[in-house]
């Protein structure tokens, strides 16, 4: 394994010419997904729940279904904003040729994008704050040989776990998968430090900033990772908004799916109710109705499924993913 401070002096090393080499680059980028898909951060998400826990039918997403289905949406993401861009515009983004790179980067953001998620999901989370708060005590634990006390960062740091920031402790600092900073930068998807308060809703970038992004074990990393990509402390980098649009635009249509399998909901109602709530959703916010004809899109997906005498619920859910797909992306 390549010796982290190594690779980062090496990267500095390298002259314009290298940086722009895009077959160097490429050859990155697939060392990456190499190391990604052999993992075994990402193995162990097929054993992690998605919305179900300890579900044995296998056609009820795990984490690891989950994210295959966000990379395949994340893929088409970069292909569609290519094909959309003129090479006039591509030139002024300085991403000619570079379709493939950002592609492999975003794909494998979307696969890694839940690997620090803990069993049970946010109750596993919830489950392992309660446990440090409970069992942490902050008047007699020492760090280490040091007899100083914890500080109250570093007690907020410790007591707040979050998915997020152990997906970037797991690629770091656990299994030191050792990623290109482009590709971290990709998953790196809330910007604050386990250390810091959570800003106020008018802070500009609450948003970015209302989920814990990072622990501050791996501070130093992501300061290293900040500067090799010019971006602004705080800001967030291009592919990891595509990362969780890919994210959204899956889990509304799979967390539903999924109640179809369990029973809980069937075809019929459901298309009475996504009809109904389009609706609601447009009064409420005051919207002009869109090219997403909700109420065609279900009879047509409602259509396919009754001409289906094997697999009904399959038939609705394979025509409503491609006709809400395509807008949404």
């Amino acid at each position: 394994m390549i010796d982290f401070t190594k690779r980062v002096k090496e990267e500095r090393m390298m002259n314009t010419k290298e940086r722009r080499d895009l077959s160097f680059l490429l050859y990155d980028f697939e060392s990456d997904r190499g190391r990604i898909i052999n993992s075994a951060a990402v193995r162990r998400l097929q054993q992690k729940t998605q919305v179900f826990p300890l579900e044995r039918n296998s056609a009820v997403r795990s984490r690891l279904t989950h994210s295959l289905e966000v990379q395949q949406v994340g893929r088409f993401i970069v292909q569609t904003i290519f094909k959309k861009l003129t090479g006039e515009q591509q030139k002024e983004y300085n991403i000619i040729g570079l379709e493939r790179h950002v592609e492999s980067m975003v794909e494998m953001s979307c696969l890694l994008h839940d690997v620090g998620n803990p069993p049970f999901g946010h109750f596993g989370e919830e489950a392992i704050k309660n446990w440090f708060c409970e069992n942490l005590n902050i008047s007699s634990r020492s760090i280490g040989n040091n007899s100083s006390l914890l500080n109250e960062e570093l007690s907020r740091d410790i007591c707040n776990f979050e998915g997020n920031a152990q997906a970037i402790r797991l690629i770091q600092s656990l299994l030191r998968l050792n990623l290109t900073y482009s590709q971290v930068a990709g998953v790196l998807k809330y910007t604050r430090c386990g250390t810091e308060e959570k800003p106020v809703k008018t802070d500009p970038l609450n948003y970015l900033k209302k989920k814990v992004g990072y622990y501050f074990s791996e501070k130093k990393y992501i300061e290293s990772l900040y500067d090799s990509q010019e971006l602004k402390l705080g800001h967030r980098h291009f592919s990891s908004y595509i990362m969780e649009a890919a994210d959204d635009i899956s889990y509304c249509i799979a967390d539903i799916e999924d109640s179809v399998e369990k029973g809980i909901l069937d075809i019929e109602k459901l298309k009475q109710v996504l009809n109904s709530e389009f609706v609601d959703v447009l009064n409420s916010f005051n919207l002009v109705p869109s090219d997403l004809d909700m109420e065609a899109i279900t009879s047509k997906a409602y259509r396919a499924a009754m001409i289906d005498g094997i697999c009904q619920d399959s038939q609705f859910f394979i025509s409503l993913r491609v006709s809400i797909l395509h807008p949404l992306v």
